[in-house]
């Protein structure tokens, strides 16, 4: 597996991991809302909007978060940085 550090958009496939210690509960708490709100898991499969290369869009634990952007709406990249500026920096890219 390679680790990137930076949030690279034109790769074959990406996924990022941000921790809650990193963006603090409040930026943590507003993406999980974003990406809850607006793709949300409870839907019928047949409406539901997939996104990665594996159907997942994104994973919530309770301290961290994965977003997989292979295919992702632009709402949700220009979510990831108005919500947390510095998602370049705090994230982890794994591909």
């Amino acid at each position: 597996m390679i680790f990137r550090d930076k949030f690279v958009s034109n790769s074959s496939s990406s996924s990022f991991i941000v921790h809650k210690l990193d963006i603090g509960e409040d930026k943590f708490n507003k993406l999980s809302n974003f990406l809850v709100d607006n793709f949300p898991d409870d839907c019928d499969p047949s409406e539901k909007e997939y996104w990665g290369d594996s159907g997942r869009t994104y994973i919530i634990d309770k301290n961290f978060i994965v977003v997989e952007t292979f295919h992702a709406p632009n709402a949700v990249h220009k979510a990831l940085y108005k919500i947390v500026p510095e998602f370049d920096k705090v994230s982890i890219c794994l591909y």
